[in-house]
């Protein structure tokens, strides 16, 4: 088995009654969840998003990835991992079937028998305010801030310069140091930008485009690391009390 977690049998998360897992798949379908695909043997990913579901067939259709190279990699490769974001993380390995050919424009995949749904308590962190600065590169300018939310989906910059995207516009890099170590660099789609007249900020909300699994991982961690953190220094402040 290839993939984002490694489980081992018995292990909760696993989702294997074919109802829950028809269930799930519908609720990724209805929100429009991103769905990011991972060719096996590749540390590449892409987007993509559950367009149609047919249970009595037992199949699922996936939007056919905009990038080429990893498209054609797909068809060659015709084995994936696939996982979306929702109330945690939702993963599942897939291979295509054989009448999904490269001109298609979907990818046509038997239901998952499983699916892993592991639910995080805190879907993301919020940092301290000069915890990480952030520059991302868009229509030719560069916007500098700060990293004020971190998420395996993406993240929120708070900035004061002027922003060179719009929503649904594409960063072609998004740069900056993880807090503790480890650095990140991909493109990033613009979400949502909206004025904090109280702070006089920018707040710039961002998905994760063609993330790397290693900076995934690293993200995830100190995700899990920051939580704790904070926990304990809640837990800390409410003993002196």
């Amino acid at each position: 088995m290839f993939g984002l977690f490694k489980s081992k049998q018995e292990a909760p998360g696993m989702i294997g009654d074919k109802a829950r897992v028809t269930a799930l798949l519908q609720e990724l379908r209805t929100q429009a969840t991103v769905l990011a695909l991972r060719v096996a043997g590749s540390e590449v990913w892409h987007n993509s998003a559950l367009v149609a579901i047919e249970p009595r067939h037992g199949l699922l259709a996936l939007e056919r990835i905009q990038d080429d190279a990893g498209h054609q990699r797909i068809i060659r490769v015709r084995r994936f991992h696939a996982m979306a974001r929702y109330n945690g993380i939702v993963a599942f390995n897939a291979e295509l079937s054989p009448d999904t050919k490269a001109e298609q424009t979907r990818y046509i995949v038997p239901m998952p028998r499983s699916i892993e749904h592991q639910e995080r308590k805190a879907g993301g962190v919020t940092l301290a305010v000069g915890a990480a600065a952030v520059t991302i590169i868009g229509n030719g300018s560069a916007m500098r801030g700060y990293l004020s939310d971190l998420s395996l989906s993406g993240l929120e910059i708070r900035t004061r310069d002027t922003v060179p995207l719009r929503p649904d516009e594409e960063a072609s890099a998004c740069n900056f140091q993880l807090p503790g170590g480890g650095a990140v660099s991909c493109r990033l789609k613009i979400i949502s930008i909206q004025l904090d007249t109280t702070a006089h900020e920018t707040r710039v909300r961002g998905e994760w485009l063609d993330l790397p699994e290693h900076q995934r991982r690293d993200i995830d961690r100190t995700i899990a690391r920051l939580v704790q953190e904070q926990q304990q220094q809640q837990d800390a402040g409410r003993a002196k009390r």
